[in-house]
This record gives C-alpha cells, sequence and structure tokens, in this order.
C-alpha cells in the first residue's frame, strides 16, 4: 500500500468547489436559511472545523503550531 503525506496550508482556499456551488444552488438541503455570501461562508467554517476536529480527535492528521495560532 502506497500511503502519501500532503500538507496543508493555513487560509482559506478557493471557494469555487462543487460543495461551494451547490450550497448557492439549494441552500435549503445544507440547512441554510437565509442565501448570503456570509451565511454560506459560516456554513463552511463550521464544517471544516468540525471536520478538522474529528481528524484530530481520530489521530488521522496532525496540526502544525503555526496553524494552531
Amino acid at each position: 500500500m502506497k500511503m502519501s503525506q500532503r500538507q496543508v496550508t493555513c487560509g482559506a482556499g478557493s471557494p469555487s468547489t462543487y460543495l461551494y456551488r451547490r450550497l448557492f444552488a439549494n441552500p435549503n438541503f445544507y440547512g441554510i436559511g437565509e442565501l448570503s455570501e456570509e451565511s454560506v461562508c459560516h456554513y463552511l467554517t463550521t464544517t471544516v472545523d468540525q471536520v478538522i476536529a474529528d481528524l484530530l480527535e481520530s489521530k488521522c492528521i496532525t496540526l502544525d503550531e503555526l496553524c494552531a495560532a
């Protein structure tokens, strides 16, 4: 089995992802009441934070000190 290590840097990525486009196309499906840039950004931030917390807890990833601040 071949494993690869990839470092994710701090900072926002490009919002042109499939999920980002889907959030604007069908916000009710994702539980976003108000369709605005701010509400979509909040949803994405909350989702990413939860996924990172889950991965950290299960020790699938480690967090660099520079990103922890």
